[in-house]
């Protein structure tokens, strides 16, 4: 009984040797979809799609972002990837792509580098977040998610202008940055911004002088 389970598993085993040996992608990529079913992890298909950007990316808003494909035969017997230029499919607003060809708009790739199968499109002028992926034959890449970043606004914008003591004039707020402004010399001209989303830092500019703003409860102010 013992030697009959012996000879059982031996011989699965080197089923298993024999399929790994002559079938290594496939069985490598059953495995990884296997141990983590939660994973993108695209099929290993008769090509092989290589990305860039390779992984989720953020860009600013109004940006042009560039993908570019690398196609490549898996296997001798595979398509031509020359002959059948890849497409690639997104959708706003989605976190991940689908796997499927109808999952968004589509477009066809440009030839960028036909020997070396690099195909390429651009994205331009990103205004909404997005995933994509580029799908070749019976083959597609995982989903690359594109985070975009809206551009600061003025939310609020205010010149308060206080004149010299001899003039005897009150305090008097104007509208600030980018509007123009003008004082008599020896004004004291406070400035103060609110910008969303939140900014790294802001400078006002005076003709060839640039005056750096500080934050400060939520707002950038300045006294020149």
């Amino acid at each position: 009984s013992l030697v009959k389970w012996g000879i059982g598993a031996a011989a699965v085993l080197a089923v298993w040797i024999i399929y790994t040996a002559s079938f290594p992608r496939q069985t490598w990529n059953a495995l990884a979809r296997y141990a983590l079913p939660l994973m993108d992890i695209p099929p290993a298909g008769s090509l092989l799609i290589t990305l860039e950007p390779a992984g989720d990316v953020t860009v600013g808003e109004g940006a042009d972002m560039t993908v570019c494909a690398r196609v490549r035969p898996a296997r001798a017997s595979a398509p031509d990837a020359a002959a059948m230029p890849p497409a690639i499919v997104w959708a706003e607003g989605a976190e991940m792509l689908p796997p499927v060809r109808t999952g968004g708009q589509s477009a066809a790739m440009t030839a960028a580098d036909p020997r070396a199968g690099r195909h390429a499109y651009v994205f331009r002028a990103i205004q909404r977040s997005f995933s994509f992926r580029v799908f070749a034959v019976d083959s597609y890449s995982r989903s690359v998610h594109v985070r975009v970043v809206p551009l600061p606004r003025l939310m609020s914008s205010l010149f308060r202008i206080i004149p010299p003591a001899y003039t005897g004039l009150p305090p008097q707020e104007r509208p600030g940055p980018p509007a123009p402004v003008a004082c008599l010399p020896g004004s004291v001209l406070d400035i103060r911004l609110q910008l969303e989303p939140p900014v790294a830092g802001v400078e006002w500019s005076q003709g060839q002088t640039r005056l750096a703003l500080a934050r400060t409860n939520g707002a950038w102010v300045a006294r020149a």
